[in-house]
């Protein structure tokens, strides 16, 4: 290459620069106007607002846009004078190349002033955002380590998602938007820890420990840190709570000559597991739990009563022209005699009576039945007999469907003191001898067994001292379709309940914790309809709640959580179902 040719070549690079410098000041320009406006309009001193609180959304986006930007165009523009910097070096030029070095100095001496004064408005913005906190002495540790390690992540491109965790002992109190920026705050030297065990997110941050912390922020935005990551291409992955119960299912179920349909639901974490779950099956007095809840919708809606008698009479006791026997009392009792409709009701659930079962069915009309099954979710569930009407097709049902009832129930679908009748009738049920064969005598069983000579079952709510019931349906078949033996089938039934009990028996109340402070070694927590709902007896931090929100079960006041912490502008973490922790956003 001539020397003319590199003459060329070098003098359009420097345009080249010159170009880009150019438009990076005016980007730098465009935000100190920017800037300007915003702190012209915010008006610090009333209200004690911050500048955040006074410029828009779109304006904060439009900000850090440009702001990232023109870091990106300072790093590129840097590239581009070492590698021009080396094309001079390399060639034999005349004496044009000492002004192009002084030009390419004075270029250099430009940018740093410029990295540095933009360096400068950053750390300006972030302490604006913190005034108001820093003058409440309400500034807490992971919220100033959130916010600056995430912008200059923001600014540099610096993935965090493979960071290292599990450095301090209290990780479990630091928010989960913040617990990789707590641990690359301290890595970093943004935080200064007293303890390197512990990071204490919710001790405040003093104006001394804020200036620090703001002068290596400054540190960092002209020398970016390195971040120290772990190899995560072959993930550990911890077994669910789901995989753990289906394979104590699984391990029993193999070792048996029957089939096992089981579903299982967990109000303490909303974690349902299927087994079989859904394969077709006659319900047997199982469906009589499903009766059970339409009839008290219906009371609930006041479309019928338990008050109202009934008088018993001989087509009471037949159905299609078959006796009613099998199960209960009433088909040997004398008609005429006089029963309410509550009473039914407790015969149907408690001594499974066949006869006042086929009165709750007439009552309420097998299309008021089948819709309601379907409203509840009950897909797979419709009945098209009473009890002994011995027709086609059968009554069926699957394990999943069953269970819904009895979270109905206990979620107080159907209100209060109805919802608690028919709970208190499950726990009169007679026959404990599945479900309940095994299960120690510190824990209450809810049931509706079923049998028929295909099928051998039991549904239960399990309530336990220390934590939230669970909801249970085991069913067993047999594998060739053929009868099953009840003494052999009960005793199965019973081993599966104790195992699958003894595993949620791991997992107590958890405890609250308000701020990082404990407030209650245990709090019962639980799920309804999916909604997280938290017990708030003698919680005086959250007595201001809308009371018409509060769900009563068994004398606890359980009120939905993200209402709670929408209304005091708080948000909250669950940690390994041991810790809920409610905290300021």
């Amino acid at each position: 290459m001539n020397i003319h040719s590199m003459r060329k070549k070098n003098l359009t690079c420097l345009k080249l620069f010159f170009c880009l410098f150019l438009a990076a000041i005016i980007l730098f320009n465009t935000i100190h106007v920017a800037s300007a406006d915003n702190l012209s309009e915010s008006d610090l001193g009333q209200n004690q607002q911050s500048v955040s609180e006074n410029v828009t959304e779109k304006q904060v986006l439009d900000e850090n846009m440009i702001i990232k930007r023109l870091f990106h165009m300072i790093l590129e523009l840097e590239k581009e004078l070492d590698d021009f910097a080396v094309d001079l070096s390399s060639d034999d030029m005349n004496s044009n190349i000492e002004k192009i070095t002084q030009s390419i100095n004075a270029a250099r001496e430009k940018i740093r002033k410029e990295k540095e004064a933009l360096t400068e408005y950053i750390c300006n913005l972030e302490r604006e955002k913190f005034s108001l906190y820093l003058e409440n002495d309400n500034l807490y540790k992971w919220k100033l380590a959130s916010a600056l390690v995430n912008k200059i992540s923001d600014i540099y491109g610096i993935e965090l998602d493979n960071v290292k965790l599990n450095r301090f002992e209290d990780e479990h109190l630091i928010p989960k938007e913040a617990k990789t920026q707590s641990v690359c705050s301290a890595d970093w030297g943004i935080i200064k820890l007293d303890n390197e065990r512990f990071f204490n997110p919710f001790e405040k941050i003093s104006k001394a420990a804020f200036e620090k912390a703001m002068e290596r922020f400054r540190e960092l935005l002209i020398n970016p840190p390195e971040v120290q990551v772990v190899d995560v291409s072959l993930p550990v992955v911890s077994p669910s709570l789901e995989d753990d119960v289906y394979k104590i299912i699984d391990s029993l179920a193999k070792n048996s000559k029957y089939k096992y349909h089981i579903s299982v639901y967990d109000f303490a974490t909303n974690k349902e597991i299927n087994y079989n779950a859904t394969d077709t099956i006659v319900p047997a007095s199982l469906i009589k739990v499903l009766y059970l809840c339409t009839y008290l919708e219906e009371v609930e809606k006041g479309n019928l009563s338990l008050n109202t008698v009934h008088t018993l009479t001989k087509n009471d006791k037949y159905a299609a022209g078959n006796k009613v026997v099998g199960t209960g009392t009433l088909q040997y009792q004398k008609e005429g005699n006089k029963y309410s409709f509550e009473t039914l009701l407790s015969y149907m659930i408690s001594i499974s009576d066949n006869v006042a079962s086929n009165i709750i069915i007439e009552a309420l009309g097998k299309d008021r039945i089948n819709a309601a099954a379907q409203k509840y979710g009950m897909k797979d569930t419709w009945v098209y007999n009473k009890f002994f009407e011995l027709k086609e097709p059968e009554n069926k049902s699957t394990a999943k469907d069953l269970i819904i009832p009895l979270l109905l129930l206990e979620n107080r679908y159907i209100k209060d003191q109805l919802a608690q009748k028919g709970i208190d009738m499950m726990k009169k049920t007679s026959n404990k001898n599945r479900i309940g064969r095994l299960l120690p005598k510190t824990l209450t069983v809810a049931n509706k067994s079923g049998t028929i000579s295909k099928l051998v079952g039991d549904m239960a709510l399990i309530y336990f001292p220390d934590r939230e019931p669970i909801a249970m349906t085991v069913l067993i078949t047999s594998k060739s379709k053929g009868a099953v033996n009840a003494n052999q089938a009960e005793p199965e039934i019973g081993k599966v309940a104790l195992n699958i009990v003894q595993y949620f028996q791991k997992y107590k109340y958890p405890s609250l914790y308000i701020n990082g402070e404990k407030i209650k070694d245990s709090v019962a927590f639980r799920y309804i309809n999916n909604v997280p709902y938290i017990d708030i007896s003698g919680i005086t931090a959250v007595e201001n709640v809308n009371q018409d929100k509060i769900v009563l079960i068994e004398n606890k006041k359980y009120y939905p959580i993200d209402d709670m912490v929408k209304n005091i502008g708080y948000s909250w973490d669950i940690v390994d179902n041991r810790i809920i922790h409610i905290y300021e956003k």
